[in-house]
């Protein structure tokens, strides 16, 4: 026997290993199901047993997997510690996620997974945000994504595909299709420049052989997609069954080994203690410290000082990347008096930090979700979004993913990234440019929000969320841009600390943005310590220490906010007040908000639907009437 036919044989004993610890975890899965054991959400992985140990053999050391669902095959195939799978499974403690991810969430960055997923087609962002990593890096390696035939039916899908092709991403997506015939991605994916193959039910040798080239193609930044037949596996698959009859006694053997290794697995799952609730649970945290030089600005705008937080932190660290549309700006762009603030932040960084500015096509479910992954393989995106309202487009990566991770993975891994967008109205923009609701940011566990109304909190809160171990939403106020004050380089603002404008004895007004200067100009109708004016600063996590604080000295409660009523941070704050202290006030809190509608575009009707000056003195004045 050669060389080569004696590595051939053992490989494919190596495979029938996998291939049958993976049906012996499967079942002893269902019997744990059966006996109410294992009472959560579980999709089985049998019919991708095949692929799971056909990628296990050719994978090599920096690449890495993404997932969907039905994943369990791919852990077993890895090499994932079956105690602890079993027990994740369970809802116990153990050293994967403490029982806090399941089968839906679930990671093994040691065994080169890098995540798994429970929303349809959010695999392929992240890994077109790891290969994007490695290739930033250049450090080698694939991502790869591992999804059903239904992610082809959602957008991210084909963005994805576009995302790929733009940056030459070593990113393979294989599509298991369990349907009965092959789906029709040839022509569309071939328009789109990626490599394709198609592979229906062949052999495993045929199938390794297959995804080998795959892999390779996509190593030269060739990106592939290929599509796979699956479904239900027989019985006895006919390299199994050629196995068996080699060597009956060695198949005999791993089968046995196999049933042993599931059931003292199984036995020190039952041990372990359950799931820590939150309370009890510690996620380790870290921070990155941003080196800036001290400096001393008589004045800049809040758009200048955006960018020179931004520039100090791209000059401190490489990991630090720029993403987003329109970032290669044109001249007539940053000379706009509307959105001329926003687009003067990035103007020229792509010449000054050549590689680490990226422009994105307008498929934000795919770059967004993309920078999230990146973030996860190590990098520190800054997103440019432009509008708030374009976030929609990519919600799924704030919403499911971003703030998820430290508690998903134990806290080996964070989401470090900031996304910047504008909010506001008064420039007639429009309801769907126009918007300003951070509530719905700052619903999401594990995700910052901040909106800064002057320059000094603009350049060191945005140096603070670059320092952040986790997500930040960073919004900046249309209006706001041309505002000018002095910056001090080295003054640090934290997260999560108010700033008190004033002091006063009579009402406590509470606002954020551009209702700051709004606010200000209503108290001064009022006597010089009449009225303590708050500015929120931070909306996630909220100072509601330093509200209450104020109120036990006035006791009465403004609160502004440019949202509607129902998705304003001022009737959550006002709850949490509530909560804090009873007893506290002593008359109904006012919120002036904006009415329950979209912004209007008329310039009359606009200016009626943000919260005025007069209908802010006029609360202040139903209070101190008080």
């Amino acid at each position: 026997m050669t060389q080569g036919t004696r590595e051939t044989r053992e490989a494919r004993w190596r495979a029938y290993q996998r291939w049958v610890l993976i049906h012996e975890v499967e079942r002893a899965v269902q019997d744990l199901r059966a006996n109410g054991l294992v009472t959560g959400l579980y999709n089985e992985s049998s019919s991708r047993a095949m692929v799971a140990v056909a990628l296990a053999e050719v994978l090599g050391p920096q690449d890495t997997l993404w997932l969907d669902h039905r994943n369990l095959a791919f852990f077993v195939a890895n090499g994932v510690n079956l105690s602890d799978l079993l027990a994740e499974l369970m809802g116990k403690d153990n050293d994967i996620a403490r029982g806090w991810a399941g089968p839906l969430h679930w990671s093994a960055p040691w065994a080169r997974i890098g995540g798994t997923n429970g929303i349809v087609g959010a695999p392929l962002g992240l890994a077109a945000g790891a290969a994007w990593a490695r290739r930033y890096r250049k450090e080698g390696g694939v991502a790869v994504a591992v999804v059903g035939d239904q992610a082809t039916e959602s957008g991210i899908f084909w963005e994805t595909l576009d995302l790929g092709v733009r940056w030459h991403l070593p990113l393979c997506v294989v599509v298991v299709n369990s349907r009965r015939h092959p789906l029709p991605l040839a022509s569309a994916v071939d328009a789109r420049e990626w490599g394709y193959r198609e592979m229906g039910e062949i052999p495993l040798d045929a199938l390794e052989f297959g995804l080998d080239e795959a892999l390779e193609a996509a190593r030269r930044a060739k990106p592939q997609v290929v599509q796979v037949q699956g479904g239900s596996p027989p019985a006895v698959a006919p390299w199994e069954e050629e196995l068996r009859q080699a060597d009956a006694a060695r198949a005999s053997a791993i089968r046995d080994q196999a049933a042993a290794a599931v059931r003292e697995a199984l036995a020190k799952a039952r041990q372990m203690p359950w799931a820590p609730d939150a309370v009890r649970l510690s996620v380790p945290q870290c921070r990155q410290e941003v080196t800036v030089k001290k400096r001393d600005y008589a004045a800049l705008s809040i758009s200048e000082a955006i960018r020179q937080a931004l520039e100090d932190a791209l000059a401190d660290d490489p990991r630090i990347v720029v993403v987003g549309e329109d970032v290669h700006v044109p001249p007539a762009f940053v000379r706009d008096p509307v959105w001329g603030g926003y687009f003067a932040v990035a103007h020229g960084l792509a010449d000054s930090y050549r590689g680490r500015v990226f422009e994105a096509p307008v498929s934000e479910a795919a770059w967004m979700t993309a920078a999230l992954g990146a973030s996860l393989e190590g990098l520190m995106p800054v997103l440019n979004m432009m509008n708030m309202s374009f976030a929609a487009m990519g919600f799924d990566a704030l919403l499911n993913q971003a703030g998820a991770w430290p508690w998903m993975t134990a806290g080996r891994r964070v989401a470090r990234l900031v996304l910047r967008a504008v909010v506001g109205a008064g420039v007639q923009a429009g309801f769907q440019h126009s918007l300003c609701l951070p509530q719905l940011f700052s619903q999401l566990p594990g995700v910052k929000v901040v909106l800064p109304a002057t320059a000094q909190d603009a350049y060191s809160l945005f140096i603070e969320a670059i320092r952040d171990p986790g997500p930040v939403v960073f919004l900046e106020h249309v209006l706001l841009y041309q505002d000018r004050g002095p910056v001090n380089t080295e003054q640090r603002v934290p997260l999560g600390l108010a700033r008190v404008v004033k002091t006063g004895q009579a009402v406590t007004v509470v606002t954020y943005g551009a209702m700051v200067k709004h606010a200000y100009e209503a108290q001064k109708h009022f006597g010089d310590d009449a009225v303590a004016l708050i500015d929120l600063r931070t909306l996630e996590p909220l100072d509601v220490a330093s509200v209450v604080a104020s109120l036990r000295e006035t006791r009465r409660l403004v609160v502004v906010d440019e949202a509607p009523m129902r998705g304003s941070v001022a009737a959550h704050l006002v709850a949490r007040v509530m909560a804090a202290q009873a007893g506290l006030l002593s008359a109904p809190p006012v919120l002036v908000t904006a009415p329950d509608t979209p912004v209007p575009y008329g310039a009359s009707a606009e200016r009626a639907y943000v919260p005025s000056v007069k209908r802010i003195k006029e609360a202040i004045s139903r209070l101190v009437a008080t």
